[in-house]
């Protein structure tokens, strides 16, 4: 689990945090892990652990396959926080869903009848995701564009509406991630 925090690893791995200090700083040393800070919402910004090239060798060697990230760290950790926000509001979801015709979407919701496709933005990709939306048309029912920040969020919902034909426009949807994870349960705005 990449995504969790170094107060949530202890805890999980029930350690004390000095023991847990005393590993993080060893496997830093032999330049197995790498520290990522992530800002998320208000407050302190969170610290997580990542997995280098030289410790995905190592462990390719001893056969165990871990899965490794899907776009940057901020990004993977936020389909991780979205689709823990989803299921807890009840839906059913598929990390990296793989749609036919091979299209790979972050995060497919289904609830009863309804799917929807939820892309994580955090960097301005505007044509690329507009494409992405034209060929999700036939698969889903709606695609949400979750951003990592305000501004991104704005620019998105600005102008990826001018990019698409008007038949998807009525398909898209924009959230801010820290706005829609601060509400658990709470799926209105987007889906």
């Amino acid at each position: 689990m990449p995504c969790l925090n170094r107060s949530q690893r202890t805890r999980l791995l029930g350690w004390s945090a000095k023991k847990f200090q005393n590993a993080k700083d060893c496997l830093e040393q032999i330049r197995y892990v790498r520290t990522e800070t992530i800002a998320r919402g208000a407050g302190r910004p969170d610290s997580f652990l990542a997995l280098t090239d030289k410790a995905f060798s190592y462990l390719k060697k001893l056969r165990i396959q871990p899965n490794r990230l899907h776009g940057s760290f901020e990004h993977h950790c936020s389909i991780l926080d979205l689709a823990q926000h989803y299921e807890f509001a009840g839906y059913d979801t598929q990390v990296l869903a793989e749609l036919p015709g091979g299209l790979i979407v972050d995060l497919l919701c289904t609830y009863g009848n309804k799917t929807v496709a939820v892309e994580v933005v955090c960097s301005d990709n505007l044509h690329r995701d507009a494409r992405k939306a034209e060929q999700l048309t036939e698969r889903v029912d709606q695609i949400l564009f979750v951003s990592t920040t305000l501004d991104l969020h704005r620019h998105y919902a600005a102008k990826l509406p001018d990019l698409v034909s008007p038949s998807i426009r009525r398909m898209l949807a924009f959230a801010q991630r820290d706005q829609l994870l601060a509400h658990p349960g709470d799926t209105e705005e987007g889906l």
